[in-house]
């Protein structure tokens, strides 16, 4: 991918720099997912997750939008089983942030609508 040189050298100046780079591939990610780029956002996406898992935990908001971004990524890729788990364990932790994150958990609901239902579940 052109991006990955890009990334790893980003990565190498984070910690001299104190800039949080996870984030960051999120939302440049979610951005490439919105342009119809799945395929170039994955490998952003899939790093941006690692690094916020590390950076904030599991718990955090952060890193519920980062599960959510990949998991609209993987849906666009047609991915969709993998899609729908990442979109539910995203939506899910989001819960506590209902009142400050809306617009995330909206989007991971919607999200999860036009997968439709899981096989062998009933719609």
């Amino acid at each position: 991918s052109l991006y990955r040189p890009a990334v790893a050298r980003l990565e190498d100046g984070m910690p001299a720099t104190g800039i949080r780079l996870g984030p960051v591939l999120v939302g440049h990610g979610r951005t490439l997912v919105a342009a119809g780029r799945a395929a170039d956002a994955r490998p952003l996406l899939e790093r941006g997750l690692t690094l916020t898992r590390r950076q904030f935990g599991e718990a955090d908001w952060r890193t519920a939008e980062a599960r959510l971004g990949l998991g609209a990524c993987l849906a666009a890729l047609g991915r969709a089983d993998e899609a729908r788990l990442l979109l539910q364990q995203s939506r899910d932790a989001l819960g506590p942030y209902r009142l400050a994150q809306p617009d995330l958990i909206r989007h991971a609901e919607r999200a999860l609508t036009a997968l439709g239902p899981a096989p062998g579940e009933r719609s």
